[in-house]
């Protein structure tokens, strides 16, 4: 009986702090030109001649659909999904989207490395590099392709919720670290 207690009485404890560890889900806001994430604190203000990707424009370019906050309401588990998008309204070419996802928490900067690697097969990344937003470590990832160039960056403490992935495709780097340099928490 007492180990069925003890059993139960540690069953009841992971479940408990499982729940303390949750965040809650919303979509990001844009107000005056600056986006705002609920869930990591994250903003990010956007440059001149840039804007915001409404979900219409998203589903027609990527046939896909960002969930609604309803819908993040009832995700549960592992997920990865797509919070904004953003475009350069002058070359056509430039873009950067931001994800929020559960499923590279437990995996290494390198591995992450290498699935993200997979998502533009055309393109040879070079090796994983550092930098703060604030006092927040970040990775990145830079490849060129035939006519872009490719990043993806991400925050490497998970233990904070979900972690943001930034992908940047830019016709040169100067427009990656102008992005990067809009980004902060509040």
């Amino acid at each position: 009986m007492k180990k069925f207690i003890s059993v139960v009485s540690v069953m009841f404890l992971v479940v408990a702090l499982i729940g303390c560890g949750e965040v809650a889900l919303s979509r990001g806001t844009i107000e005056d030109g600056v986006y705002r994430s609920d869930i990591s604190g994250l903003t990010f203000t956007i440059p001149d001649n840039w804007y915001a990707v409404d979900d219409a424009q998203i589903k027609e370019a990527y046939s896909y659909s960002s969930p609604t906050n309803a819908e993040l309401q009832e995700t549960k588990g592992l997920y990865y999904f797509l919070d904004a998008t953003f475009w350069d309204s002058t070359q056509g070419k430039n873009v950067m989207s931001i994800y929020y996802t559960t499923i590279y928490n437990g995996i290494t900067d390198e591995q992450l490395k290498t699935r993200k690697s997979a998502e533009v097969s055309n393109v040879t990344f070079g090796e994983v590099s550092y930098f703060e937003i604030g006092e927040i470590k970040w990775a990145k990832i830079h490849g060129e392709g035939t006519d872009r160039n490719y990043y993806f960056a991400w925050r490497c403490d998970v233990s904070k919720g979900p972690r943001e992935v930034l992908y940047i495709q830019t016709t040169d780097t100067e427009t990656c670290d102008i992005l990067l340099s809009g980004l902060s928490y509040s």
